[in-house]
């Protein structure tokens, strides 16, 4: 008497796996929260910094542009005349014209250095007080995010895969329904199942 074919098994697809999954927007979120005591800290002690530091970069903006106001040019315009007449060179040959438009360009370079000055200014009052306002790198928090996500997707990935090995297969008892597998797809029964090709009822 032949003997029957051994049975071959088949789980199905593997499962597919889960990816690493950063969302970077939420660890932004996650990072001014961990320096949202600080920050509120500092603005107290310091209530017009960002007011100040705002109306210091606006001024240090318009200065750089090098635009006398009329009140300047007033100013350096009886200036140069003065020196015109003080040395008697006021009425000659337009020597007067030329220290006005000599003094006019140095105030307008002046006031562009002056306006430079400032905006490095500003911008280094913003950086400590952004320094002082967020103790708690970015960084830090980022990797720690990371390393959070990265062990539940290994946790995950493991469920998977002992979910998928732990199948129950044909003829054997399924404790999650609390029945047998048949052999024919998609089956369960009471009893335990003969195998087909060995006589009994499948």
């Amino acid at each position: 008497m032949s003997q029957p074919a051994p049975l071959d098994f088949y789980l199905g697809p593997a499962p597919t796996l889960k990816g690493l999954d950063l969302d970077y927007k939420e660890m932004g979120k996650k990072a001014m929260k961990a320096n949202a005591p600080f920050a509120a800290r500092f603005t107290s002690y310091v209530p017009g910094l960002q007011g100040g530091t705002a109306a210091l970069s606006e001024l240090g903006k318009n200065m750089l542009s090098g635009r006398l106001s009329k009140e300047m040019v007033g100013e350096v315009g009886r200036g140069a005349a003065a020196l015109g007449f003080s040395t008697g060179l006021g009425g000659r040959l337009g020597i007067g014209r030329n220290i006005l438009a000599r003094d006019l360009g140095l105030s307008s370079l002046q006031l562009q250095q002056q306006g430079s000055d400032l905006l490095a200014k500003s911008a280094a009052i913003a950086a400590q007080a952004m320094q002082a306002m967020t103790p708690i790198s970015p960084t830090e928090v980022f990797s720690t995010a990371a390393n959070e996500a990265s062990v539940n997707q290994q946790i995950a990935n493991q469920n998977l895969l002992n979910a998928y090995q732990s199948q129950a297969l044909p003829g054997q008892f399924d404790i999650r329904t609390g029945s047998f597998i048949g052999y024919q797809p998609g089956s369960r029964v009471t009893t335990r199942p003969v195998a087909p090709g060995f006589g009994g009822m499948v």
